[in-house]
C-alpha cells in the first residue's frame, strides 16, 4: 500500500511544479488511509477494494453483489434524508429537472429536439438523481454537462436544412465549444451555455487543465480536496453523506447551482 501513497506524492509534486509553488512541505500519509483493519475502511467499502489492488481476486463472489446493493440502497436512503434535512435545495433542483424532462416534452419543437428529450434528456435525467442519492457526484457532474452539450447540438440541429440526416448531426458538427458559443448566440442566452460548460468540463471532465485562472481539473481538485480535509476526495461508492457531510457539503451546493443553471438553461429554450 506504500506504492499508492508513492504515486500520491509524486502527483502532488507535478502539481506544485506546474502551479509555480517552489516551497512546500508534503504531507505524511495518515495512519488509516491504508488500514484494512481500520473501521474507517470496513464503513466506507475501502477495504473491499484492497485485494485488486493488491492484484488478488475480485471483491465480488456470489453473495456480495447482493449485500453491495443492499448496502447501496440503504445509504441511498439514508442520503435521501440527509438532503432532505441539509441540503433540501439539491434535492428541489434535481427533482425538478426530472419534472423538467417530462412537462416540456410537448413543447420541443423540431425533429431533433424531439429527439432529445426522448433519447437523452428523459433516460439520463433518472440517472443523475440516482448518482446523487449515492454519493457518486462525479458522475452526476459528468452527466449534466453531456445533457447540455447535447441540448445545444440538439437545439442547433433545427437549422441544419430539412434533408439533413439526424444520425450525422455529431458526425459533422463542429467543436463542441464553438456549437456552444453559437448556441448561446442563437438562443438569446448569449454566454450562459458556454460559462456552464466550463465550468463542468474544466473541473469534472478533464485530468489537468491549464486555464486563465489557474490549473483546474479532476487531480487539481483531488489535491485541493486532499489538503483541506487531509482525505482523498469521495472514498467511496456508494457514499454516506451523513458521514462525510464536510467533506461533500459543498460539492452538493455546487450541484445544486449547475443543475439550476442548467434548468433555466433548458426552460428558455423551451418555453
Amino acid at each position: 500500500m506504500d506504492a499508492i501513497w508513492d504515486e500520491y506524492m509524486e502527483a502532488l509534486k507535478e502539481y506544485y511544479e506546474v502551479v509555480g509553488v517552489k516551497r512546500y512541505v508534503l504531507p505524511e500519509k495518515p495512519k488509516w488511509m491504508f488500514d484494512i483493519g481500520n473501521t474507517f475502511f470496513e464503513r466506507t467499502f475501502i477495504g473491499r477494494r484492497a485485494p485488486l489492488i493488491a492484484g488478488g481476486p475480485s471483491m465480488f463472489s456470489s453473495g456480495d453483489r447482493e449485500e453491495f446493493m443492499e448496502i447501496a440502497k440503504r445509504i441511498a436512503l439514508a442520503n435521501a434524508k440527509a438532503l432532505e434535512e441539509r441540503a433540501k435545495g439539491v434535492l428541489e433542483e434535481v427533482e425538478g429537472l426530472i419534472d423538467d424532462a417530462w412537462n416540456y416534452e410537448g413543447k420541443a419543437q423540431g425533429e431533433s429536439m424531439q429527439f432529445y428529450f426522448f433519447a437523452i434528456l428523459q433516460p439520463m435525467v433518472n440517472g443523475t438523481y440516482i448518482d446523487l442519492l449515492i454519493g457518486n457526484l462525479p458522475a452526476f457532474f459528468m452527466e449534466l454537462r453531456l445533457l447540455l452539450e447535447s441540448l445545444a447540438y440538439c437545439y442547433m440541429a433545427k437549422f441544419l436544412p430539412k434533408d439533413y440526416p439526424l444520425d450525422e448531426i455529431f458526425q459533422r458538427a463542429p467543436s463542441t465549444s464553438k456549437v456552444l458559443k453559437e448556441f448561446g448566440e442563437i438562443s438569446g442566452l448569449r454566454d450562459e451555455p458556454i460559462k456552464l460548460w466550463a465550468k463542468l468540463s474544466d473541473d469534472w471532465c478533464h485530468a489537468l487543465k491549464i486555464t486563465g485562472k489557474g490549473v483546474k481539473g479532476v487531480v487539481p481538485r483531488a489535491i485541493e480536496h486532499f489538503e483541506r480535509h487531509l482525505m482523498p476526495p469521495l472514498p467511496s461508492i456508494p457514499l454516506s453523506y451523513d458521514i462525510f457531510w464536510e467533506e461533500t457539503s459543498y460539492l452538493i451546493d455546487e450541484a445544486r447551482k449547475r443543475t439550476s443553471e442548467f434548468r433555466q438553461i433548458l426552460k428558455s429554450v423551451i418555453t
